[in-house]
């Protein structure tokens, strides 16, 4: 029942789709226990939500029933979590298809949607980012010193509260549109 009335007061706030976006963070990450959330639960719901609010372009799908692919390297508890909590959930009408995938492999990175890097590819994080360069792959990892090397998100924890970062301009010359409702939620854009 909390969860209408947050629903509803974000959505008074912050208009419609912003608001059952931050409800829907709430939910999906507060599935795995009533009280206690961890950074993971939260950034896992966020991958879940940028998977429905950003933009690629139709070349970068195969055909309209094409899946969303969101990839994992270097974070397979976190891929395991995503897979946990969608189920048979879709996103853009597309279902939802995790992968795990290796960083020094070019191929398989570039089919992803959306690739998340964690901190066991930490150190190929530029041959990461050179390989996809242009690419419609939405790029996620963790440090603001990650969009500042040409990443387009980057998650902070801030007083326990997970945050992120938006950079626009890497964003743009991949061909993928991070929309309004997630530029609302950056605690940073940067577009230079």
């Amino acid at each position: 029942m909390w969860i209408k009335a947050v629903a509803a007061r974000l959505s008074r706030r912050l208009g419609a789709n912003l608001g059952c976006v931050l409800a829907s963070v709430v939910l999906f990450a507060s599935a795995s226990s009533a009280w206690a959330v961890s950074d993971t639960d939260l950034k896992v719901a966020y991958l879940f939500n940028f998977a429905s609010l950003v933009n690629w372009p139709a070349s970068s799908f195969g055909s309209p029933q094409s899946p969303i692919v969101i990839g994992f390297a270097g974070d397979d508890a976190m891929a395991n979590q995503l897979e946990r909590r969608i189920g048979n959930r879709t996103a853009k009408g597309r279902p939802i298809q995790v992968r795990r995938v290796s960083s020094a492999d070019g191929a398989a990175i570039r089919d992803c949607h959306l690739l998340y890097v964690g901190d066991g590819e930490r150190g190929r994080l530029d041959a990461i980012l050179r390989e996809i360069q242009r690419a419609p792959v939405l790029t996620v990892s963790d440090g603001n010193d990650f969009v500042r090397h040409g990443g387009i998100i980057a998650f902070e924890v801030q007083d326990k509260t997970v945050r992120f970062t938006a950079n626009t301009r890497s964003a743009n010359s991949s061909g993928i549109s991070l929309g309004s409702d997630v530029l609302r939620l950056a605690r940073e854009v940067i577009s230079k």
